[in-house]
């Protein structure tokens, strides 16, 4: 099967498109023909190799934690799957693989494919929803009613994290530049605010919850914009926001990190909000298997509308 593996740590000219064979299918496993995947943020910092430690450092490696596809085959202890079922699905961003023709996964990281969604809509949904799902209702203990910064929210994770967090009940402020403003404020945002004409720190509100998509805050930066006790929740898994969040662990306003996993059941939730229009796909450009260096590029402007998704095989 063709793949884009790594065979070093480096820039974007380490992917390289290659042959490699198909993954081995396991008893209680589930093997995928992938037709999209896409690129997160989290890709970049492991190619780069800024996560050695969780990840570990040998090669050839498949990266890519987020795919969509068709059954293929499924082992003898799987139930729940069968071939030919169109499903989306997140590997571990530990694990990667989905840079390739076909991945394995578990029964516990398949959702079948909203209706209304095609291939490609479909393989934008995991990692920057269930990032959202994770850090709002777990990390954050949000609940129905209460006011929600989102900082950084035309990207990957804040187009969806503006609408998930509408749909569960909050009132949402987003940050992004003027270029976006009309976009978010269609995904449902109360309040956008120009980052470039308003100084984020200086606002004169209270939340409770400060959601830092974009990781350029810290909770001792904005600790005074959070309710009593509110938390600062940060997407970047880097020691000084593990740090904040171990410190503030018997403060009233908390500091915490999402370190974002798959789940069946919360994806089989949001799926059903697709279903039900509570949440829309946002692409902001779709490249080919061949194209991956160029889509790394695109994620590293940090400049995409949505997100960058990558087209493997035609279904």
């Amino acid at each position: 099967m063709k793949a884009v593996v790594i065979d070093r740590f480096g820039d974007s000219s380490v992917l390289n498109l290659t042959e490699i064979p198909k993954p081995n299918l396991s008893s209680d496993g589930v093997l995928v023909k992938v037709c999209y995947t896409s690129v997160n943020p989290i890709e970049l910092l492991q190619r780069s190799g800024k996560f050695k430690f969780p990840v570990g450092n040998s090669f050839p490696r498949i990266l890519g934690s987020d795919f969509s596809g068709v059954v293929s085959e499924v082992g003898d202890k799987v139930k729940g799957f069968r071939p030919g079922d169109k499903v989306l699905g997140m590997r571990s961003t530990v694990e990667g693989g989905a840079y390739a023709e076909y991945v394995s996964a578990k029964p516990g990281q398949l959702s079948l494919i909203p209706n209304n969604f095609s291939f490609a809509e479909a393989a934008g949904l995991p990692l920057v929803t269930l990032t959202t799902w994770q850090a709002i209702l777990g990390q954050a203990n949000f609940k129905t009613g209460q006011k929600v910064l989102v900082n950084g929210a035309s990207g990957g994770v804040g187009v969806y994290a503006v609408q998930l967090i509408k749909a569960l009940g909050g009132h949402v402020t987003a940050t992004c530049s003027y270029r976006n403003e009309h976009l978010v404020k269609s995904l449902g945002a109360d309040v956008v605010l120009d980052y470039t004409k308003v100084s984020i720190v200086d606002l004169g509100k209270k939340f409770d919850v400060f959601y830092d998509v974009f990781g350029n805050y810290s909770l001792g930066k904005v600790e005074h914009l959070l309710t009593d006790k509110g938390t600062y929740c940060s997407t970047i898994p880097s020691v000084k926001n593990f740090l904040t969040h171990g410190l503030s662990f018997f403060s009233r306003k908390k500091g915490k990190v999402v370190v974002v996993r798959p789940n069946a059941q919360q994806l089989g939730r949001i799926v059903t909000m697709c279903e039900e229009g509570q949440i829309k796909p946002i692409i902001d450009s779709t490249f080919d298997l061949s194209e991956m260096p160029q889509a790394h590029e695109r994620i590293r402007t940090k400049r995409a509308k949505g997100k960058v998704v990558i087209k493997v095989a035609d279904i």
